[in-house]
């Protein structure tokens, strides 16, 4: 979901300042009145709030044109009565900065950190036409995605990209229903329990190969657990040498590329372990007796197995398909027995992903 477009031209008269007034907008998501704290498994680690530039100890003044705006009025959340005025500055990846111009009751309301920032530049911040003006440090798609959520309807069905984006902002400023809204939506496209990978192991959510990289970055900076380790999975399984080189590199900045190769290798171990220690894998008759219609793998069998490419490149794959292996030559019993022990070791690895991949301990408090 993007908001970009034709930009409305910059600011050509000068307004007095209006009365505080509520703008004829949708509430936010959930009520401002009683706002929840995050559910279990998305509690965020505490961090400082977003503070302005140390002001100069000069009087308001009204800066100039020239340097204050360098960017334009965004073309969708520019209210001619609005009487704060939101900043952003070019990002590295060419989005041009754009002028927000809000209402400050609104922006207050919505948590502790965006009200003092609101209150830092009403009291001796930069004027710009009588107004307000804080200098955001995000991106204009990142304040644009958020803004859009507060005081629009959610979209029904929102991307990837505008989730993760959306999920990191609104984190930033402890907006609790919007991060807690993003972290359903996420739980409910990515597969976070052995069942859900089951159902569709292609891991087809992460439309891009950077995509996972990106959210293995967010859930590991927000200690979601349940995130980090099929990010990390999905990572393990990407040929990234083959990668152009623009890709490639978003994909390995700020990843640790040892750690996700050494989970991939144990990954690999513990089903090699299993195939050569599994009891019935491991029998070279039917243990119920049903030599005629049962032919368990001899160790020739094993072996062919344990050379498969697809245990190689996708570990977790291989098991889901051993486990829809219709295995004609096994009889009743010996099929059903395979299929539950494949059920448990493959849902043990997938709840050992984080652990496998080593994310990084909660720091303590």
């Amino acid at each position: 979901m993007s908001y970009s477009g034709d930009f409305s031209p910059v600011i050509k008269r000068r307004l007095e300042e209006p009365e505080d007034i509520k703008p004829n907008i949708r509430p936010r998501i959930g009520s401002p009145q009683s706002s929840q704290s995050p559910s279990a498994g998305t509690q965020r680690p505490t961090a400082q709030h977003p503070t302005l530039p140390p002001a100069n100890n000069q009087p308001a003044t009204e800066a100039a044109v020239d340097n204050l705006f360098p960017a334009e009025n965004h073309n969708e959340l520019y209210y001619e009565d609005g009487n704060l005025i939101l900043v952003t500055k070019d990002s590295p990846d060419g989005t041009r900065g754009a002028i927000f111009r809000v209402f400050k009751s609104q922006l207050r309301k919505q948590s502790i950190p965006l009200a003092d920032l609101v209150d830092a530049a009403v009291h001796g911040g930069e004027l710009f036409e009588g107004l307000p003006v804080v200098r955001m440090e995000d991106s204009t798609t990142e304040l644009a995605n958020l803004l859009h959520i507060l005081w629009s309807p959610p979209p029904h069905d929102p991307s990837y990209d505008l989730l993760l984006s959306v999920l990191k902002i609104s984190n930033k400023y402890k907006v609790d229903d919007v991060y807690q809204w993003c972290t359903r939506l996420l739980s409910e496209k990515i597969p976070i329990t052995w069942e859900m990978f089951r159902e569709d192991p292609s891991l087809d959510v992460f439309d891009n190969n950077v995509a996972p990289s990106q959210l293995l970055k967010a859930s590991k900076g927000l200690n979601l657990r349940q995130f980090y380790g099929i990010a990390a999975y999905k990572l393990s399984t990407i040929n990234w040498v083959d990668q152009p080189k623009g890709v490639r590199q978003h994909m390995i900045d700020g990843v640790s590329w040892e750690t996700i190769v050494v989970g991939r290798e144990e990954l690999i171990r513990r089903i090699l372990r299993y195939l050569y220690t599994d009891s019935l894998l491991n029998q070279t008759a039917c243990p119920v007796g049903n030599a005629e219609q049962c032919h368990l793998p001899t160790d020739t069998g094993r072996w062919a197995h344990s050379r498969n490419e697809s245990i190689i490149n996708d570990p977790l794959g291989w098991t889901v398909g051993r486990m829809n292996d219709p295995y004609a030559n096994y009889c009743t019993v010996c099929k059903w027995t395979l299929r539950r022990r494949l059920e448990t070791f493959g849902k043990t690895l997938f709840q050992d992903l984080a652990d496998i991949f080593e994310m990084p301990e909660e720091p303590q408090e």
